[in-house]
């Protein structure tokens, strides 16, 4: 991924367990990296949590400056990251300005002389609790039964945040013979419907998953040329036989 408006710098304090200078985050006006982002379950947030030291020498936090790109587009808004809690994970000062990792190599990090900063000047909602996998992205795109007007919609409704808007994902849409539509995103084509903020995800989408039932697998999708990131309920069933949606149907 590439982030820009934030950077890798050296923290203030050495590692004990290995005499290392370990890298924070801080603000950057201006800076481009590139980074990974890694889409980690709760188990494995778990293990971070404690080889990180939260609540000691990390904080878990929604960073909000600056901005994280995907290598297909995908704008990842507020992600999760570990930010320096302790001044010993405060970024380094060296003549009054971080050290960016980019510049210092970590084999010559541990001789830097400085001083800890009062901070790292990111705008980072600290995260309470263990973060839900549900919670991200805050966004659905549907294409049928579940748009504003149509029979599922009263579901979705008391989670909406915003303005629904039209929108298109890659795929084709055809008709199961059974009263709903099925996304297909691995046929060629464009697929109209409506993209919906929600407020709550992770209290809606269990109830969706219920409904959709188990021919449906709910996934993760790159809207093209917003690089807004939703979830979109993609058919995984045999779909042998299921013929073009008549016109005026209404697209879940």
């Amino acid at each position: 991924m590439r982030t820009s408006g934030v950077a890798a710098v050296w923290a203030a304090g050495l590692r004990f367990r290995d005499g290392q200078r370990p890298a924070v985050l801080a603000a950057a006006p201006g800076a481009r990296e590139t980074h990974l982002l890694w889409l980690a379950t709760p188990e494995q947030i778990g293990v971070l949590d404690r080889c990180e030291g939260r609540d000691d020498r990390f904080r878990l936090a929604r960073l909000r400056t600056g901005a994280v790109e995907l290598d297909d587009g995908g704008v990842v808004e507020a992600p999760w990251c570990y930010l320096g809690h302790s001044a010993i994970r405060h970024p380094l000062l060296v003549d009054g300005a971080p050290v960016r990792c980019a510049d210092v190599p970590q084999a010559e990090a541990a001789g830097l002389a400085g001083e800890a900063g009062p901070g790292d000047g990111l705008d980072a909602e600290t995260v309470v609790g263990a973060p839900h996998p549900d919670e991200w992205p805050a966004a659905l795109f549907t294409y049928g039964l579940l748009q504003p007007g149509q029979s599922g919609w009263p579901m979705v409704a008391p989670h909406v945040d915003g303005a629904p808007r039209r929108a298109r994902l890659p795929g084709q849409v055809r008709d199961t013979g059974q009263g709903w539509p099925a996304w297909l995103p691995e046929l060629p084509g464009s697929t109209p419907g409506t993209l919906v903020p929600l407020r709550d995800p992770q209290r809606l989408l269990p109830v969706l998953d219920e409904y959709e039932g188990p021919d449906y697998q709910r996934i993760r999708v790159t809207v093209p040329g917003t690089g807004t990131i939703c979830w979109a309920y993609a058919w995984r069933s045999a779909a042998e036989g299921f013929a073009a949606l008549p016109h005026g149907w209404p697209l879940r």
